[in-house]
């Protein structure tokens, strides 16, 4: 037992962790350059996205109160700000956009993820920061349990046998991506749909 608590003790457990278990962990990899500039490009966006969301509901809000929105001020202020949001977020679409087409390491990969049904500009820039350009994970399933999209088991003995279920603990960006991605594929592919229909039929959970 471990009775205090600083950083030196905090950093001996960690070596001491890392030592015990030196046969069955591996090391990270740092994202290069390209990479890490796809990710600061896209944590922009998402900043910018969650402000314009906010300054929409407020509008929203402030129309249904107000008997002339178009002439208030505050509602006027709001318009230009939302706009000018939009604005900086286009803007930086097109440079991520272009910058991942210019790049030989990852121009390739990009154009064949987005050819699937579903998948635009962002989901396609989250995909291949967040798996290190395909390489960070040895098979679709890790990536799958990485997301929070891999259904676990809990069952024990004879009595307890429960359904199935995705763990909460996850990568809850790109779940929420990959579920938008797959619902925009179902409204525009035929056969995703029969698929998604199928797999209803059978029991499985949406």
């Amino acid at each position: 037992m471990i009775r205090e608590k600083n950083d030196v003790v905090d950093a001996m457990m960690i070596a001491r962790y890392g030592w015990l278990h030196r046969e069955e962990l591996s090391p990270s990899e740092l994202k290069d350059d390209e990479l890490l500039k796809v990710g600061r490009l896209l944590a922009l966006r998402d900043q910018l996205v969650r402000s314009r969301t906010g300054l929409k509901n407020t509008l929203s809000e402030l129309k249904k109160l107000l008997s002339s929105s178009s002439t208030d001020t505050c509602c006027k202020t709001l318009v230009s700000s939302i706009t000018h949001l939009t604005s900086q977020i286009n803007k930086i679409e097109k440079q991520l956009n272009s910058f991942i087409k210019t790049s030989e390491a990852l121009s390739q990969n990009y154009k064949l993820i987005t050819s699937l049904k579903g998948v635009g500009l962002v989901v396609g820039a989250q995909l291949l920061y967040h798996t290190n350009n395909f390489e960070r994970f040895d098979s679709w399933r890790q990536f799958s349990s990485y997301c929070g999209t891999a259904p676990f088991g809990h069952s024990s003995g004879s009595s307890i046998h429960k359904k199935r279920k995705c763990h909460p603990m996850g990568d809850r960006k790109m779940k929420s991506l990959l579920s938008t991605a797959s619902g925009s594929a179902m409204q525009h592919d035929g056969e995703f749909r029969e698929y998604y229909q199928r797999k209803l039929v059978k029991g499985k959970q949406k």
